[in-house]
């Protein structure tokens, strides 16, 4: 249990550091999430016209099909 608990916490250590890296370091601050700024309202309308149910969608669709 107590092995566990401390591979756990340096677990979430580590990856606390590795964020900061991440998001400090120039070359790699501009990943992330983006907006669509003035292409949102064609998108969601093409959604809306093609979605027959409601639901959480992942695009791409990694493969499943119907």
């Amino acid at each position: 249990m107590k092995r566990t608990l401390l591979t756990g916490l340096f677990g979430g250590i580590i990856a606390f550091v590795w964020s900061a890296i991440v998001h400090i370091v120039p070359l790699t601050g501009h990943l992330g999430l983006s907006t669509m700024n003035d292409k949102e309202d064609a998108v969601m309308a093409t959604l809306k016209a093609n979605l027959q149910s409601d639901g959480l969608y992942f695009f791409p669709g990694m493969g499943q099909k119907k």
